[in-house]
């Protein structure tokens, strides 16, 4: 149970939050052990901390898995099967999140080349049936009634895609600027003595396990609370939209349309044109006459989908999202991940979703023991951080423990006590003349693994091969230098007299 975080073993149910109230029933799950175990969005609440190792329990499990999830990093690490409900239909793929990408892909090429051919074949039906032929003979009506099996096979509509084009006020040189901010819960900091000076274009992606403020961080954003050290100075362009993880409660007798009107009719683009109310929930998948459902009527993603749609119908131009992803379709996300690529202002978005972080983060913030750290990169990248982090911590540990009693010894240490070699081996001295053309080499491909990062932002399997890549370079880089070092320091000992 810790490892989904609950602590507090005697605490009344009805005293916890509903995120926690999910662990209790998830642990509690887990813990049947029947031999099917059946989970509704598992990872939605969790840290990721607690994802890794619910992912971990899950692959070593023997018990059958049935389970509903938007996580797609979790897809592919977990599951060996993916059943897709779509449009009334039940497709099943074998294989985790990549395999199913690989083959709904096929799927649907040859969905459209069949229908291709339909097509063609029901034109020239057409041109028959057109030309007033007389259905007399059985031939005749055969072709009539071929034509109208064409005619009724038509493939199901595909499913809506959703386009969103960003509009707002132009966002000015100052947008948040965080002076030594503070805040405390129950007499403990959750952060403290933060300066930071967010610019236009950033979407900084926002981290730590529960209970460490990030939601809380948000709603100081917002002005909801005020911290309890230090201040926070926005611009006088911003304009922020919340979407909030509890959202409020949508009157259930109004419809889709009406709740988006409330916040405008319209909205205006860049480019001048007028974006209607209609217009905004067709691009959110709700066409026809699901624009004029009531929201009693709608499922828990569409809810959400329909209030993400109103923070973004209001055109802010700074965005704070509190985990965004829970609840909402893959589709809806791949489509808000594209639109926040593009979003010229700035983002900061509370998160759990690895994939979704990867995807959209240009900066990470990590709460961590009281202290908002920030990273450069994606979440990929703040774990290849911490991996080095780790391994060069191990290695200074290695290095301490293997250390004899007394000074340390160094290369020319060893050097002086043998003084058995005057000079370097032929091996030694070629690798030591080539040394700098290989270390250039190697910053060459650095330089290269750095632009394919760039271009692979949408690639989730490439994005991490890069980063290994990456990782693996630059260990390479200083395995050379220390090796460098280490013949430098013999080359000098050797130049020395007796």
């Amino acid at each position: 149970m810790t490892q989904l975080g609950i602590k507090d073993f005697d605490r009344p149910m009805g005293q916890l939050s509903g995120g926690e109230r999910k662990r209790v029933a998830l642990a509690a799950a887990l813990l049947e052990g029947n031999g099917l175990l059946i989970l509704d969005e598992p990872t939605n609440h969790l840290d990721n901390e607690g994802i890794g190792w619910l992912e971990k329990l899950l692959k070593e499990s023997r018990n059958t898995l049935l389970m509903v999830t938007h996580d797609r990093y979790f897809l592919d690490r977990v599951v060996n099967q993916i059943w897709e409900l779509d449009q009334g239909n039940l497709y099943v793929y074998e294989g985790n999140y990549v395999e199913y990408l690989e083959a709904k892909t096929a799927r649907l090429a040859s969905a459209q080349a069949s229908e291709e051919k339909r097509q063609n074949l029901l034109r020239n039906e057409l041109q028959w049936i057109r030309r007033g032929a007389k259905a007399r003979s059985t031939k005749q009506k055969a072709r009539i009634e071929r034509f109208e099996t064409l005619k009724s096979a038509a493939p199901e509509a595909a499913a809506g895609s959703i386009e969103i084009k960003a509009a707002g006020q132009r966002l000015g040189r100052k947008t948040l600027v965080f002076d030594e901010l503070g805040m405390r819960f129950e007499g403990e900091w959750l952060f403290r003595d933060f300066s930071y000076d967010c610019v236009a274009g950033q979407r900084i992606g926002i981290i730590g396990p529960n209970g460490s403020g990030k939601s809380t961080f948000l709603r100081l954003i917002a002005g909801e609370i005020q911290p309890e050290q230090g201040k926070i100075e926005s611009g006088s362009t911003v304009k922020i939209g919340f979407f909030r993880q509890q959202a409020s409660e949508l009157d259930g007798s109004l419809r889709v349309i009406d709740h988006v009107k409330e916040v405008a009719e319209y909205i205006v683009l860049p480019d001048g044109e007028h974006l209607t109310a209609l217009k905004l929930c067709e691009m959110f998948l709700f066409s026809g006459q699901a624009a004029y459902t009531t929201a009693a009527k709608l499922s828990g993603g569409e809810k959400r989908r329909l209030q993400l749609l109103q923070v973004l119908m209001g055109a802010p131009n700074v965005l704070l999202l509190d985990e965004p992803t829970n609840d909402l379709d893959t589709m809806t996300l791949t489509v808000l991940e594209s639109y926040l690529q593009d979003f010229p202002g700035l983002v900061l978005a509370v998160s759990h979703d690895r994939y979704f972080l990867d995807k959209i983060a240009t900066e990470i913030f990590s709460l961590e023991d009281g202290v908002v750290k920030c990273h450069k990169g994606n979440y990929s990248d703040y774990q290849a951080f911490l991996e080095n982090t780790r391994i060069e911590g191990e290695g200074a540990a290695d290095l301490k423990k293997a250390a004899p009693e007394g000074p340390r010894e160094t290369a020319v240490g060893r050097l002086s006590s043998e003084r058995k070699k005057s000079k370097l081996s032929f091996k030694e001295q070629q690798e030591y003349d080539s040394m700098e053309a290989t270390l250039a080499g190697l910053e060459t491909t650095l330089e290269q693994i750095g632009k394919e990062l760039e271009e692979a932002a949408s690639d989730y399997l490439k994005l991490q091969a890069l980063t290994q890549k990456q990782a693996d370079v630059n260990q390479a880089i200083n395995a050379k230098l220390e090796r460098w070092a280490e013949l430098e320091a013999m080359v000098s000992e050797f130049s020395r007299p007796f």
